[in-house]
């Protein structure tokens, strides 16, 4: 069974403060490796304390680290960057440090192993995590679920993929569970196909387009690239469509410093809103944006975008992490192995959208 984040201590100690886009590597503090493999520390930023520091400008700002899903990042994840760019944390009083890791996953190891008290990736980080012991909390739901299987051209049905090799980042992750969930739908179980472990989502592109994997998961601007490259490959399956209950994303944080620091927390989920709504409101100015944190073609970004946005994948408001997809996504992951089967994890005890209820008082509810 793949253990996911299980049997990891949570032990925390101090936490600490990484240089932008940092990647995690040699291990540090109390884990189970056999359950998270080894992680390092780049840090090149001082200590912090628990509680929140004082950036030195003229207006006192709360420094915070948050941990991030991808590196680059794709168009989905681009609310964070563009709330830097265009000021929207330094608005609500924020310096925030963006660690960007190669996979969700592993943005909540860091979060777990002390580096900062924020993560944002897929929903099983969070769910394997809770599962471990610890007290963490989904908080919003940056983004709904744009990824989509590309396969090659001989592959014409999802029953097609028994017997051949699917690329993930990990054995826990969308890239792996989403394949393995759109399987299941079919009849289709994790035995019927082969999972190649690549390095990062670049890997799967290029072994995609030299045949070394038949299919894989991917984020709309990774796929739109791939079918540039290769025309013969094709969508074989849009997640959103094939399981619409599905819980794709979350922005969590450890709850104990949540309840510490109410005020913090609602300032992130605020920037965040503010920064998707003005993203959906400014696309030529978002595309260049994108093109910048991406590397992706501008054409390509341009496409992404208009997918992203008629698809309504950036959240606006609280959409998204309700209790019937949490809950159906839990029983996926529990059925599936990613966290162990007798688990009690559920929406009551995972979630908490208090902080994104008080912020919507405040900008209004989403307008898309």
């Amino acid at each position: 069974m793949n253990k996911g984040l299980q049997g990891l201590s949570f032990s925390k100690g101090k936490r600490r403060g990484r240089s932008t886009f940092g990647v995690v590597g040699v291990g540090v503090l109390c884990l189970s490796l056999a359950a998270l493999g080894t992680i390092s520390s780049t840090a090149s930023g001082s200590a912090a304390s628990h509680a929140p520091k004082a950036a030195a400008s003229s207006k006192k700002m709360t420094s915070i680290v948050l941990q991030l899903a991808l590196v680059p990042p794709k168009m989905v994840f681009l609310g964070f960057y563009a709330a830097q760019d265009k000021g929207f944390y330094a608005k609500n009083g924020l310096d925030v440090q963006i660690v960007a890791e190669s996979t969700g996953v592993q943005a909540v190891r860091g979060m777990v192993a002390g580096h900062g008290f924020f993560a944002a990736g897929g929903s099983d980080g969070l769910a394997s995590a809770a599962a471990a012991g610890g007290k963490y909390k989904g908080i919003w739901n940056y983004a709904s679920n744009d990824l989509s299987i590309i396969a090659t051209k001989e592959i014409t049905s999802l029953k097609d993929l028994a017997g051949k090799t699917i690329g993930v980042t990990d054995k826990v992750g969308p890239a792996y569970t989403l394949p393995l969930l759109a399987m299941n739908t079919v009849g289709l179980t994790a035995k019927d196909a082969d999972f190649a472990i690549l390095g990062g989502r670049p890997a799967l592109v290029s072994a995609l387009v030299s045949r070394k994997i038949q299919a894989a998961a991917f984020h709309v601007d990774d796929g739109l690239t791939v079918v540039k490259k290769d025309p013969t490959l094709h969508v074989l399956a849009n997640m959103s469509a094939l399981v619409p209950k599905w819980w794709y994303g979350t922005v969590l944080v450890d709850d104990t410093y949540a309840r510490a620091h109410r005020a913090v927390v609602k300032a992130l989920v605020t920037s965040l809103i503010e920064a998707d709504r003005w993203m959906l409101a400014n696309r030529t100015e978002t595309i260049a944006l994108g093109v910048k944190y991406t590397g992706f073609d501008p054409d390509v970004v341009a496409q992404a975008y208009d997918v992203i946005k008629a698809n309504n994948n950036w959240a606006t408001g609280n959409e998204g992490m309700n209790s019937t997809n949490v809950n159906y996504t839990l029983g996926f992951y529990k059925s599936s192995g990613v966290i162990p089967k007798n688990s009690k994890i559920n929406y009551g005890n995972i979630i908490d959208t208090s902080y994104v209820r008080d912020v919507l008082k405040k900008l209004g509810p989403s307008t898309k």
